[in-house]
Formats: structure tokens, sequence, C-alpha cells
């Protein structure tokens, strides 16, 4: 090892260190002190300085503890602290600043319709996003993008020509048709849907209608058993029209007659008369003359007072009698054959 000089106030020092010790060496000569070795003297062999103790630098990444001084080292490395390499920087230590390896360089997804060249690392865009090329509607297909698939709005659908049924649907089934598209010329095979008209081939009256109150009735459907309930309308009154007396005039007060409903007999119009039972319309009966027609003339039925029926037409013999509107006169007539045969009255206005 090299030997260290003796400046004039070390020298001084170890004078009196060795005054102190009571040795009598100058102690002109000493080896030493190291980082970790005393100085002696060479003289006298006596440790006149103490050592000097480490001058310590801190470990590295590479380099562990290390004096200064004599070179000695303590402990070990500290290794390298690396963040990860990215797209531009390779990897790098960040207590001492050495790379290793190369930057990775960017992962490139390609661009889309929506999107730029985009790096799947770091985020990175470059360039513009493609943009959609669109194919038109078909018939059955969307305008689509030929690119990534994306479709907008609806297919335009088939333009049918004339369809040809091949199964009539019914109530009870759908049927199908087809048809030639004037497009795109598919032939297009579709459903009809089930019939809402049923078959009835009979109906059973439930209840029967009157003149003034409904009736219902009820059918099976032949196809599918579909079971049908109704109601049929009131039928109205049916006006006979023959007005018949249903008030005899008497004294002031006019007679009233009445047509009736020919199903229930309910009062369909009535009107006043006044009667015709007078002498006047008497002397105008006939021998030639029917019961119709008498009633005609009076303007009301008469009575029927007695009947002889020995079942010959020609011998038939009726006796009426009508009362004049006073209350008090009255005449009769006879039919014989159906015609009049006599007449008589009494009291007559």
């Amino acid at each position: 090892m090299k030997k260290r000089s003796i400046t004039a106030l070390s020298a001084g020092l170890l004078l009196a260190v060795a005054l102190l010790s009571g040795c009598a060496c100058s102690h002109k000569e000493v080896t030493g002190p190291t980082c970790t070795e005393a100085g002696v003297c060479q003289a006298c062999g006596e440790a006149v300085t103490p050592a000097l103790g480490h001058t310590w630098n801190e470990a590295t990444c590479t380099e562990p503890k290390t004096c200064s001084v004599c070179g000695a080292t303590e402990g070990s490395t500290l290794a390298h602290s690396w963040t990860d390499a990215s797209c531009t920087e390779a990897k790098v230590c960040t207590l001492c600043g050495e790379t290793e390896g190369s930057p990775l360089g960017h992962d490139w997804v390609e661009a889309s319709c929506t999107e730029p060249k985009t790096c799947s690392r770091c985020g990175k865009t470059e360039g513009e996003a493609l943009g959609h090329s669109w194919t038109g509607a078909t018939c059955t297909e969307p305008k689509t993008c030929s690119r990534c698939g994306r479709t907008e709005g609806e297919a335009a659908g088939h333009n049918l020509l004339e369809a040809t049924v091949i199964k009539e649907a019914t109530c009870a089934e759908e049927g199908l048709q087809t048809a030639t598209c004037g497009i795109c010329g598919e032939e297009v095979t579709e459903r009809i849907p089930v019939s809402e008209e049923h078959t009835f081939s009979s109906w059973n009256v439930t209840k029967a209608a009157t003149c003034t109150e409904p009736g219902s009735y009820e059918g099976t459907c032949d196809v599918c058993g579909y079971v049908y309930s109704g109601e049929s309308d009131a039928k109205g009154h049916t006006d006979d029209g023959n007005y018949v007396v249903i008030q005899e005039p008497s004294g002031k007060e006019p007679g009233i007659r009445a047509t009736h409903c020919s199903v229930c007999g309910e009062v369909m119009s009535t009107e006043e008369f006044e009667s015709l039972v007078t002498l006047e319309n008497f002397n105008k009966i006939t021998t030639s003359m029917t019961y119709k027609d008498v009633v005609a003339l009076f303007g009301t039925e008469g009575e029927l007072l007695s009947q002889v029926d020995i079942g010959i037409a020609a011998y038939k013999t009726e006796l009426y009698v009508w009362y004049a509107a006073n209350g008090l006169g009255n005449c009769n007539v006879t039919f014989q054959g159906g015609y009049v045969a006599s007449k008589a009255q009494l009291w007559l206005p």
C-alpha cells in the first residue's frame, strides 16, 4: 500500500501523542491510517492515528454500496425498477434511466366505418373513419353497409303480382297462396288468414219473434262447429185493413170502427163514423145484393139473429138486424142462398 506523507501539523500531533503515551519515539514515519486500519509508526510500530472509516457511495442498480476511498462493497445491487415499454418508448429503469429492448411499436386496428385507424395499446389514431358503404334495400333486406353490416330502415318488401290460391282459407284453417315478385322474381308463398265467415246450413229458432217482441235463434257452423246465437227483430204488426165497428153510433155520439193486426189482434187504426142505417139507405137494398153489399151500404156488420142451414147453399137462410143511431129504429134483412130475400124496418130515421 502507498505510504501517506505526514504534514507538519500531523507530525506535531504525533509527537504530542508520543509524549503523552510515554513513548520517546518521534513517530516521524507513519504508515496509514486506512478506512479499516489505524496509522502505525514505522519506527516503533505503535498505532498513532485511528482508522479513517469508509466513505460509502449508495448502492445503484448495477453496483452494491461501495466505499469511495478503498473500494470496499457492502450488500447487493438494488436491481432495476423497470417501466413497461410503450409504443414509442423502450423499457426504462426509473432509478438509473437505463433502457432495455426497443419500443413496442403501434398495434394498429384498421379503420372502420365509424372509427379511424387506432392503436389498440395507446389509443393513438391515424387518418379518418372510412364511413359506411351502403347497398340499397332489397325486397327482403334493409339498406346495409357492405363493410360493417349495419342496417338502416326497412326492407323494401316484395311487389307481388297476381296471387294464385293453392288452398282456400276456412274458418278452421289458414289458406295458402303463391305470387311472383315483380322486382326480384322470387316466388313467395303466403298464408291466407283464417276466414271470419262461418257456414251455416240451418238455423234453430230458440224463441219465436212476435209482433212486438224480438226472437232468438242459433246455428252451428258446418266447418268449425262454432255456435252463433242471434236475435231476430220483432215482426211488427200486420194491418188487416178491414175496419170493424167496435162502438156503434148512438144518440149524438158517432160510432167507432177500427182495423186490427191480423196476427195478434192489436188495434191498428180507428176512425169515427156516422150511422148509415137510415131509411134512405134501407130503401136502396134490392134482392140482387149480398150480405157484403148491405154491410158496405150501412157501413157496419149486422147482428145475426137466426140461421137455417139444411146443407144446400141455395136454401141457406140467415136473418140479420141493423140498429139505427137513434137507438130506436132498426131493420131486418133476410138472406137466402146468399142474396136478399126480404127486408123490414121500424122507425128508421
